[in-house]
């Protein structure tokens, strides 16, 4: 028995490791796609934030320096101002609502 939950585990393992990795290259594709208009449409972009919150990912880090920066085109001072935004958001949330 104890074999056989050690296999359903690493398969288990490896169904949700290939499922991420499909998973961020659908998210890499789509920012790729759409790209310009997450960058000049504020309701887009708020709708995409959105989306990256409901599946647990946050478009402002990476993992690698600058993923975000190259998929979107936005620069490091970008990146630190939005870094700072939420930063502040969340310190003000009892007193502003976040």
């Amino acid at each position: 028995f104890t074999a056989a939950g050690a296999e359903a585990a690493a398969s288990r393992i490896e169904h949700v490791t290939e499922a991420m990795e499909k998973f961020r290259a659908s998210l890499e594709s789509f920012a790729l796609a759409h790209r310009a208009r997450i960058a000049s449409n504020p309701t887009f972009r708020a709708h995409f934030h959105r989306m990256c919150a409901a599946c647990g990912v946050d478009p402002l880090a990476s993992n690698k320096r600058g993923f975000w920066a190259e998929k979107l085109g936005v620069g490091d001072f970008y990146f630190e101002l939005g870094v700072q935004v939420v930063e502040v958001c969340l310190a003000s949330r009892q007193r502003t609502g976040g």
